[in-house]
């Protein structure tokens, strides 16, 4: 199997889904979860199974608080939902006026400001560039009796190339979910 001769289609391969998921990161991000953007996940248990009136008359109880609505999903009798950053007061509110309608146990309520994700996106970060440069050094120290012309730090590099290369891979792929199916 001739795989260098073949390389070119590798490359066209790997440009046809690199570059569409670098567009659309730069141009649309990725679709992060309240850990990095901040804001308040809910779990309420209902008696019966949860239908689609349900999930809508919770989805109006919020919006006639104001309360922006990240995401509601359901499963058998719960439903779990994401918005903003709440307060204990907006969630007392939330939960009597829900009350009227239904009756249902909040099972979860959590609150997480976007500091958090800050944080450790940054750290993440610094991780990363330490690894980079920890890998560089390793492979070049490995590979330092290669025989010239080949060069050990070379090899380093292009590791490295390669890491960045799938993530690239991944991030660009969940960056176009994200947009159009919401992942």
């Amino acid at each position: 199997m001739d795989i260098i001769g073949k390389k070119n289609y590798y490359f066209g391969l790997s440009l046809i889904v690199v570059v569409p998921g670098l567009i659309a990161l730069i141009l649309w991000g990725l679709n992060l979860s309240i850990d990095f953007t901040g804001g308040s996940r809910l779990t309420l248990a209902f008696r019966d199974e949860v239908g689609e009136n349900t999930v809508q008359a919770v989805r109006k109880s919020l919006e006639a608080q104001k309360i922006e609505v990240s995401s509601i999903e359901k499963s058998n009798n719960l439903i779990f939902v994401r918005t903003e950053p709440l307060d204990q007061n907006q969630n007392n509110k939330f939960l009597s006026s829900l009350s009227k309608d239904f009756s249902a146990d909040q099972k979860e309520f959590e609150t997480i400001g976007p500091i958090i994700g800050k944080e450790t996106t940054l750290n993440a970060v610094k991780a990363v560039v330490i690894a980079s440069i920890l890998i560089v050094l390793y492979i070049t120290w490995s590979f330092r009796h290669v025989p010239k012309p080949a060069s050990s730090i070379r090899f380093g590099v292009c590791a490295i190339a390669a890491l960045i290369h799938d993530v690239l891979v991944v991030v660009g792929i969940f960056a176009i979910l994200g947009h159009f199916f919401g992942v």
